[in-house]
């Protein structure tokens, strides 16, 4: 079970709020916290859709697992994410300043409401989603 927000230390949740959400969709983009993107409402527009969400299964709970765990995590993300027919998009979720946090392989989820997102959130105990 994901922690409760008040649990999160300051340091954590200021990480959550200064990483850069790469997507790479050609042309490929950065998503930033409380900044609109343009770049998403043109993918949004794209696709038909008003909703989306940034996820990853890496380290879960934000406590760092090894590269073959991180990896095998990415997948069983992306076969449930196909099992849900959405279309999606691969991404790094990059850490501010680079170097001090690992990038994490991530997916924007097309057509993701947030509830939907939630339950995503909570299968990969992911303290966090975009």
């Amino acid at each position: 079970m994901p922690k409760e927000k008040s649990q999160l230390s300051d340091e954590l949740i200021a990480a959550y709020r200064t990483t850069h959400y790469q997507v790479e969709a050609h042309p490929d983009f950065t998503l930033m916290i409380g900044k609109l993107s343009p770049e998403l409402q043109r993918l949004h527009a794209k696709h038909g859709v008003i909703h989306s969400a940034y996820i990853t299964a890496y380290n879960p709970l934000s406590q760092p697992v090894s590269p073959e765990n991180n990896a095998r995590r990415h997948q069983e993300l992306i076969t449930a994410i196909k099992s849900l027919n959405l279309s999606y998009y691969e991404g790094d979720g990059q850490g501010q300043p680079v170097g001090k946090w690992d990038s994490e392989r991530s997916l924007l989820i097309l057509g993701l409401n947030l509830s939907d997102a939630q339950k995503l959130g909570e299968k990969f105990a992911q303290n966090a989603l975009v």
